[in-house]
């Protein structure tokens, strides 16, 4: 899961969007430093990436990418089933897509919880919410920028990640969508079992 399905998946609780977005920045083990409704958001975010790593349609999907791309699948399916999902936003969400993407940055940065940022974390968070990047997910122009240009940050990723391969892993998309259907319906289902065992486990 990408950006937009953590922070989805957050429901608009203020720890856990927090959290959700900081998933891949904060990385160890939580002790405390963090309040500790970001650091349950932290652990949802862990918890939704082993859900989706070990879950059982995970190797059709990397079937269905080119034998070229699999090593980098989890990165193409996290992006590409965000796609998915800004596609079918109306099926999830009371408020549309543009408004999500709005609300969803101002709560990320205000005052209040910028400290809890690393600065990688809160530079990348100012760049989302400058290019509407939620939003954009709708867009198969960005979705593929966004491919190239993590492949320009990881070491080799032109191997995988260049504009020809691109193209060829968007012709896949058709055949990943009944996944992404399937999957997130489930997903939902993990993220509403995790948020009642959590809350319970707390009031113990």
């Amino acid at each position: 899961m990408n950006y937009l399905a953590h922070l989805y998946l957050a429901k608009r609780d203020p720890g856990l969007l927090v959290g959700g977005f900081l998933g891949d920045f904060v990385k160890g083990q939580l002790n405390g430093e963090i309040p500790h409704n970001i650091e349950r958001g932290i652990r949802l975010h862990r918890a939704i990436d082993r859900f989706t790593d070990h879950h059982p349609l995970m190797p059709a999907c990397r079937e269905v990418l080119p034998k070229g791309s699999r090593r980098v699948s989890g990165i193409i399916i996290d992006v590409v089933f965000d796609h998915f999902l800004a596609l079918s936003w109306a099926d999830f969400s009371e408020i549309d897509l543009a408004a999500f993407d709005r609300e969803t940055f101002e709560r990320l940065l205000a005052a209040e919880t910028r400290p809890y940022f690393p600065s990688v974390a809160l530079n990348m968070c100012l760049q989302m919410q400058a290019r509407q990047s939620l939003l954009r997910s709708l867009d198969p122009q960005f979705v593929e920028t966004s491919l190239v240009s993590i492949g320009r940050r990881l070491r080799r990723g032109d191997r995988y990640f260049s504009a020809a391969q691109v193209a060829e892993i968007h012709a896949r998309w058709p055949n990943l969508r009944p996944f992404f259907d399937e999957f997130f319906a489930s997903t939902l289902v993990f993220v509403d079992n995790w948020c009642t065992n959590s809350t319970l486990k707390t009031q113990d």
